[in-house]
């Protein structure tokens, strides 16, 4: 799967170009977006679709296709999706799953710690958020302030 790993490595290097650039330009996008179809096309001789037309009449025959033609297939299909990081810095951004400032890290570990606690008193971290964004505590807040 020679297409795959070109694949792999013209993601990576739009990955570092968008770090480097955040806004890519016209040119640029269309430039990638050419090198992914053209490494498509390379998947598709490598692993062609079944041949439909070797199918004997009245009879049902299950098409075998490669391991990776479903893959090639998807990556087709959903190009806009697998592309997006390239458009929505947004996407980007949380799909690297690191934190942006300081606050952003201290505010992300009060509220898992706080959920933590309430899933270790069997509290639902539904009703958790719910109280919370009502400016309540669970009850075992209260109990502990009350001694």
């Amino acid at each position: 799967m020679q297409w795959a790993k070109e694949l792999q490595t013209l993601l990576k290097e739009i990955n570092q170009h968008q770090i480097d650039n955040p806004e890519l330009d016209a040119d640029t996008k269309a430039h990638y977006i050419e090198k992914y179809q053209h490494i498509l096309a390379q998947g598709d001789v490598k692993c062609p679709p079944p041949d439909k037309n070797s199918r004997v009449k009245g009879q049902r025959v299950i098409l075998k296709r490669t391991k990776s033609r479903p893959l090639l297939e998807l990556l087709r299909n959903y190009q806009d999706d697998v592309l997006r990081f390239m458009a929505e810095i947004a996407v980007h951004e949380k799909i690297s799953e690191c934190f942006r400032s300081m606050q952003g890290t201290e505010i992300f570990c009060l509220i898992r710690s706080y959920l933590s606690t309430c899933r270790k008193q069997d509290v639902s971290a539904s009703l958790a958020l719910e109280l919370l964004f009502k400016n309540q505590l669970p009850d075992i807040f209260i109990e502990g302030l009350a001694e």
